[in-house]
């Protein structure tokens, strides 16, 4: 029998929800703690840290994002004003530092 915490009503082992109230259930089956600290375990695998590969990764792709968004912003701006010259030489630099950035 598991007892709902919200309306006090008794209900089958098998049951997910109340059959009065319709709230889901809390098996109480294995009290809290009972399992050996074996959850803290569990835990502990799913906080891993990052490899330095992988923020190599992050930091080259977020460098990329940035350039992306000085282009946008150059667009936004010629196109405000009316004058696409300045693009030409935001595209230039771009190109050339994410080249030289091996990007």
């Amino acid at each position: 029998m598991i007892i709902c915490t919200r309306c006090g009503s008794p209900n089958e082992d098998a049951a997910r929800f109340c059959v009065k109230c319709r709230h889901k259930l809390q098996s109480s089956r294995v009290p809290a703690g009972a399992d050996g600290g074996g959850s803290w375990d569990r835990l502990e695998k799913l906080t891993t840290r990052f490899s330095e590969k992988d923020r190599t990764e992050l930091l080259r792709m977020a460098e990329a994002c940035g350039y992306s968004m000085v282009v946008v912003a150059t667009i936004v701006f010629c196109s405000f004003y009316g004058d696409w010259r300045p693009l030409y030489a935001v595209m230039v630099l771009v190109a050339l530092v994410a080249w030289y950035r091996k990007l």
